[in-house]
């Protein structure tokens, strides 16, 4: 039987929660929020723009307004503290990194160690990935940087570390991320001197990709993807261009998670979302054969 401990009104919807992979922090919990608002109507006369009367164009345009937070907790089984709370654009998808961050431009009242920094990626509505270090003296999320995609009305859906079984990663990998948007591509970012640089930007899936994932063995060189087009694909990264590798149409709906298995290689768990209330989650197991050298 499953008894509640705890239980916190989060307002917004809570669509991502995270405990610290670390031990000295394993209390902290980090929760994302996502709220769509009531559209609002802007006039497109007070922006300046024209509007033919012999077309079927109105003079005001509807917005989607989506809200969030950040919110820090620490978590026990007798008590649920909030420690504090960010409100920021909606967010799709929060990963801690597994590893220690360098930071070396680090602000000058900053209270992290140089010796490395718990940092955290949020992706959020407004297209932003977003690094939060998290400090220790008081805990709170501090905002390192930030990476925005040019396109407009792109969302961020989802955000992964290529660093989760770090003590197996090779110098370097740990500071990069993939992040998957709404319009279907996945770029590629790398975390250098506390900048996020896209490094590869390429077109996944002809709907939504919401999901990435590295692979957590081989996180050089294999990242899978899934989307709203009911496909899962994994990419070989290790080229300019990044190259399909294996497209599967097993789920027969959008697939939504994806996740290795971090205790044995070549094991890989998916989930899909139901095409109705009728039809229950699929979660797939995939035994994933390394790319060709």
């Amino acid at each position: 039987m499953t008894i509640t401990q705890n239980r916190f009104d989060t307002e917004l919807c809570a669509d991502s929660c995270e405990f610290s992979p670390f031990s000295t922090s394993n209390d902290l919990v980090v929760v994302g929020t996502y709220q769509v608002m009531p559209s609002v109507c802007a006039d497109a006369g007070d922006a300046g723009d024209a509007v033919d009367a012999d077309t079927d164009a109105t003079p005001f345009t509807q917005v989607t307004a989506r809200c969030g937070a950040l919110m820090v907790f620490s978590a026990s089984s007798s008590s649920l503290e909030l420690i504090e709370r960010i409100n920021c654009a909606a967010i799709l998808d929060i990963k801690w990194s597994h590893a220690l961050i360098n930071l070396w431009q680090l602000p000058k009242d900053s209270k992290s160690e140089q010796v490395g920094a718990q940092c955290i990626a949020a992706a959020d509505a407004t297209g932003n990935v977003i690094i939060y270090s998290i400090e220790t003296v008081p805990k709170k999320l501090r905002e390192i940087c930030r990476y925005t995609t040019e396109e407009e009305n792109v969302l961020c859906l989802s955000v992964d570390w290529s660093n989760r079984i770090a003590g197996k990663l090779s110098a370097g990998i740990d500071s990069r991320i993939v992040v998957s948007k709404s319009n279907g591509d996945l770029s590629l970012l790398e975390l250098s001197n506390t900048s996020l640089v896209e490094r590869e930007t390429w077109n996944a899936h002809g709907f939504e990709a919401w999901i990435v994932s590295f692979d957590a063995w081989r996180p050089d060189s294999v990242i899978y993807s899934g989307g709203d087009d009911c496909i899962l694909k994994s990419w070989d990264i290790r080229s300019g261009t990044a190259r399909e590798t294996m497209k599967s149409r097993k789920h027969s709906a959008g697939v939504c998670s994806i996740q290795s298995n971090p205790h044995r290689e070549y094991i890989l768990a998916t989930g899909r979302y139901p095409m109705n209330a009728e039809k229950e989650n699929l979660i797939c197991k995939f035994y994933c054969h390394p790319p060709h050298s």
